[in-house]
């Protein structure tokens, strides 16, 4: 199996010709929108398993099953965070000590809050794909530790590498 270096963003493949960036900050819904692997791009949020899977597909690409995914995390020595064994605080885009929502919103944890597309959008939050350039493995693949969960290809939903809050 192949796994992609960067978290994927989208681009919405045009009715007529060509295709155009989609914001990753809003949910695709129909939208005919495919996978890409770019260093630099703000990586999507807000798209279920089923639209990442189908996504993947107009790439010619495929979920990652959890087994591979864990693989291409640890990489070829298996380590616990793929760049070593043990965790380097701020080496990923993870653990941050403040939770965005509590911003926004006044500490009011529940679903329209935790889902609201600006909370990415907050300086100190997401990062754009490779930016922490040493969260990384000898395999070249960045940001499986933070940043945005990964769907992977279980029946069960699975996430995968944690996002810029939880990874602790």
């Amino acid at each position: 199996f192949c796994v992609d270096r960067f978290e994927a963003s989208l681009v919405e493949v045009l009715p007529t010709t060509g295709e155009r960036p989609w914001s990753p900050y809003t949910n695709p819904g129909l939208a005919r929108v495919r996978a890409v692997s770019r260093r630099g791009q703000v990586p999507q949020g807000y798209i279920s398993q089923a639209q990442a899977e189908n996504a993947c597909s107009l790439s010619r690409k495929r979920l990652c099953t959890d087994d591979e995914w864990l693989m291409a995390c640890r990489g070829p020595r298996d380590l616990t965070f793929g760049y070593g064994s043990r965790r380097e605080t701020g080496r990923c885009n993870e653990n941050h000590r403040w939770h965005p929502v509590t911003r926004m919103f006044a500490g009011a944890f529940h679903a329209g809050p935790m889902n609201d597309p600006r909370i990415n959008q907050l300086a100190g939050t997401l990062s754009p794909t490779g930016d922490h350039t040493g969260c990384t493995n000898e395999l070249g693949v960045f940001d499986m530790v933070g940043n945005l969960h990964e769907w992977t290809d279980d029946p069960d939903g699975t996430f995968r590498g944690g996002y810029y809050m939880d990874t602790s």
